[in-house]
């Protein structure tokens, strides 16, 4: 009787740990980090990530829903270092990707909610 209720108990919380881990569908590939904060954000202010090519590296866009006001869209590379914002109260961002309209390529859904 020990070793049944000590076995159950062993099952459920393995059950529980992995009902935890909420998946989300994105591409094969796609970095564990990227991931980890589309998790974290998809439930705040957080409407579509896009991947983009950006100066020779894969960058991830991660954008607010379309009339957000103040709404600035992030964009991660593939470490998940900050590589600029955009957008945001003024508008402009923080100046740090100013042609990434022009340069950034390749653009691909690659979540939304």
């Amino acid at each position: 009787m020990k070793n049944t209720l000590k076995t159950l108990g062993i099952f459920i919380g393995i059950i529980l740990i992995f009902s935890s881990c909420e998946k989300i569908d994105v591409p094969r590939g796609t970095p564990r980090c990227i991931k980890k904060k589309i998790r974290q954000e998809k439930d705040d202010i957080l409407d579509k990530v896009y991947k983009y090519d950006y100066h020779g590296e894969i960058v991830y866009e991660f954008c607010p829903p379309l009339y957000t006001p103040d709404g600035a869209s992030y964009v991660y590379n593939a470490n998940c270092d900050l590589i600029c914002w955009m957008g945001g109260s003024s508008g402009q961002g923080d100046g740090q990707c100013p042609d990434f309209d022009e340069q950034a390529t390749n653009q691909d859904l690659i979540w939304s909610q």
